[in-house]
C-alpha cells in the first residue's frame, strides 16, 4: 500500500515539471553574452549587492516572463534640453539658466510684419515674347517681331553682360504722360546719404537715402516685379523690371508688399523702409540697372530732400554710364543723356532740293502707324510643371491660361508643349 502511494506521488511530480515547462519556464536557458559595462562602485553593508551588480557583466540567463515589462519610453513626451547661449549673443546674461524646448530661439523684428524669408524665389524662366500689330483698314494681326527674354526670379543680374563692351546708343524714354506712363521718387522726401562713388577700396554700386524704419517705399516706374525676397546683403529686397527697359533695385527694407510677377505703377507702395541685410543704419539702397549692370541713378533724377525730380523725359543710354569702370566719374553731364538734345543725330534728314522732291521723299518713306499692338508670352512646359505652378509664377489664374489656350483645366500637360501665358 505505501509503494502504491510512492509511485502515485512520483507520477504526479513529473506530470508537474512537464506543465511548468509547457508553460514557458526554460529549464536550460541559452547564454546571452553583453559588452562590459564600466560601472561606478558604490559600497554597500550587504554582502550579496557586489554580486547582484555583477551578474549580467558576462552573461545573462534568458528566460521568458509571465508579465513583460514595458520597455518603450513614452514618444509623446516633450523634449527638453538645457539652453547655452553663445558668448557674443546680447542678454545671453539672462539666458541659458531654464529649460527651453529644442526649438532655435529666434529673436523678432519688431518693425517686420511678415516673414518673407520663406518667399518663394522661383526660378530661371526663359519667355518668348511676340509682338504683333493691327494696321489701319483690316483685321488681320500681323508679327512683327519674336524674340526671347530672361525672366529670373533668383539673381538681381542674370544677364551675363559684360557692360565694357556695350557700345550701343539707346534713347529711353522714361515717362509718357499722353500713354498713362508716370514716374516716382522712390521716397517721400529723398536725403540723400551716400552717392554712387568709390568708397571703402570698392565701388558703391548705388545712391543711399535716408529714411526711418517703416517709411513707404514706391516703384520709380511702371513695371513687373522680378524679384521680392531676402538677397544676402542687401536685405529685404525689391527689383523691378520697368516698360522703358530699365530695372531699379530698393534694398535693406524692412517689408515686402507684393510678390514676384506683380504688376505695379509708378507710385504705388512696394514694401516700407528698414536695415536689413549688411547696414549700418535705417536707409534704402536705390539702383537703376541696365541690362543687370548698375550706373548712377543720379543721371536719371536730381535727389533732394524735399522735392525730387526727374531730369528729362527721354534718356540717352551711351556707354558713358559705364565710365566708372574704366577709371573715369559715374556722373555723365546732362547734355550727354537727354536725348532731346540729340534729336538731329537720332533722327537724321537727308537734303533735297525743290518742293517736288521732297513731296516725293516724304510720300515714299511715309511710315505707317499700326492702330493696334499686341504682345503674347509663351512658356514651353518643363518637367514637373502644371498650370496652378505656372500660373503662380507669371501672377495670372489657371483660368486665364486656359482661355488664351483654348483648353481645360484638367488637360495633362506634356514637357514641350507651348503655352501662352499672357
Amino acid at each position: 500500500m505505501f509503494r502504491s502511494f510512492l509511485v502515485l506521488v512520483l507520477l504526479f511530480s513529473v506530470q508537474a515539471s512537464f506543465a511548468q515547462r509547457e508553460r514557458g519556464k526554460v529549464i536550460k536557458a541559452p547564454k546571452i553574452f553583453q559588452k562590459k559595462t564600466e560601472t561606478t562602485e558604490t559600497p554597500s553593508n550587504e554582502p550579496d549587492s557586489q554580486n547582484l551588480n555583477n551578474t549580467f557583466q558576462d552573461e545573462v540567463d534568458f528566460q521568458f516572463e509571465e508579465e513583460p515589462k514595458l520597455r518603450f519610453s513614452n514618444s509623446f513626451e516633450k523634449k527638453t534640453t538645457e539652453y547655452k547661449a553663445p558668448s557674443n549673443y546680447p542678454g545671453s546674461e539672462s539666458l541659458g539658466a531654464g529649460m527651453v524646448e529644442i526649438e532655435p530661439l529666434k529673436k523678432l523684428n519688431s518693425n517686420i510684419h511678415e516673414d518673407t524669408s520663406s518667399i518663394d524665389e522661383g526660378e530661371l524662366m526663359i519667355v518668348e515674347i511676340e509682338d504683333g500689330a493691327r494696321f489701319p483698314g483690316t483685321d488681320e494681326m500681323v508679327k512683327i517681331a519674336s524674340y526671347f527674354s530672361i525672366w529670373d526670379n533668383t539673381y538681381v543680374n542674370p544677364y551675363g553682360i559684360n557692360p565694357k563692351d556695350f557700345s550701343d546708343v539707346i534713347p529711353i524714354k522714361l515717362y509718357d504722360l499722353t500713354k498713362g506712363r508716370y514716374w516716382a521718387p522712390p521716397l517721400d522726401k529723398c536725403p540723400v546719404t551716400s552717392h554712387f562713388k568709390y568708397r571703402w577700396g570698392r565701388w558703391h554700386r548705388g545712391t543711399d537715402i535716408d529714411l526711418e524704419t517703416g517709411d513707404p517705399v514706391y516703384a520709380a516706374f511702371d513695371g513687373v516685379i522680378r524679384i521680392s525676397s531676402y538677397r544676402g546683403a542687401l536685405g529685404r529686397a525689391v527689383v523691378i523690371r520697368h516698360y522703358n527697359g530699365l530695372e531699379t533695385v530698393y534694398g535693406h527694407m524692412s517689408k515686402l508688399n507684393f510678390p514676384v510677377n506683380t504688376v505695379v505703377k509708378a507710385g504705388d507702395e512696394i514694401g516700407r523702409g528698414g536695415n536689413t541685410g549688411r547696414s549700418s543704419g535705417s536707409h534704402l539702397h536705390f539702383e537703376t540697372r541696365y541690362e543687370g549692370t548698375p550706373f548712377d541713378a543720379g543721371n536719371i533724377f536730381d535727389f533732394k530732400r524735399d522735392d525730387t525730380q526727374i531730369r528729362m523725359q527721354e534718356f540717352l543710354m551711351t556707354s558713358k554710364m559705364y565710365n566708372y569702370l574704366r577709371g573715369g566719374s559715374p556722373r555723365v553731364a546732362l547734355g550727354d543723356v537727354d536725348a532731346s538734345q540729340h534729336e538731329d543725330d537720332l533722327n537724321p534728314t537727308m537734303e533735297v532740293e525743290g518742293d517736288a522732291a521732297a513731296d516725293d521723299f516724304e510720300d515714299d518713306f511715309e511710315e505707317e502707324i499700326p492702330a493696334e499692338v499686341v504682345q503674347k508670352v509663351w512658356y514651353r512646359v518643363k518637367p514637373g510643371d502644371n498650370l496652378t505652378k505656372i500660373a503662380r509664377n507669371f501672377g495670372v489664374t489657371v483660368s486665364e491660361i486656359c482661355s488664351l489656350n483654348k483648353i481645360s483645366s484638367y488637360k495633362k500637360l506634356y514637357v514641350g508643349i507651348r503655352l501662352r501665358v499672357k
